[in-house]
């Protein structure tokens, strides 16, 4: 399931052709252009996601991927709005921490 929410996830921002996390060091040329380099970030995202806990990585997905709303996440996870939002600032946070360990 995690796999296909970054596929899903992948396929959408190259679309789009930009991603923001409030991270302004992210760009566009970092997108994959060959079919390896896209399956290679797909398992970089999938590694990084393990590495977060797993409440926020589901919030992550369903905000990023599905496009939620912080009330629909709730509803979803059976939890708060403001939960919900609680776990999707600090797992951004956290993603944001090992993005930039790993680029180190």
């Amino acid at each position: 399931m995690a796999l296909n929410a970054c596929i899903d996830h992948c396929r959408k921002r190259t679309r789009v052709n930009h991603v923001n996390i409030d991270d302004e060091n992210l760009t566009s040329s970092k997108y994959p252009s060959t079919e390896t380099e896209f399956t290679d970030e797909l398992n970089r995202i999938g590694k990084i996601m393990q590495q977060i806990p797993a409440k926020q990585a589901e919030v992550l997905r369903l905000r990023v991927v599905d496009d939620l709303s912080f009330a629909e996440i709730a509803k979803v996870i059976g939890c708060f709005e403001t939960t919900a939002r609680t776990r999707y600032r600090y797992g951004v946070k956290k993603l944001q921490q090992i993005i930039r360990e790993e680029e180190k």
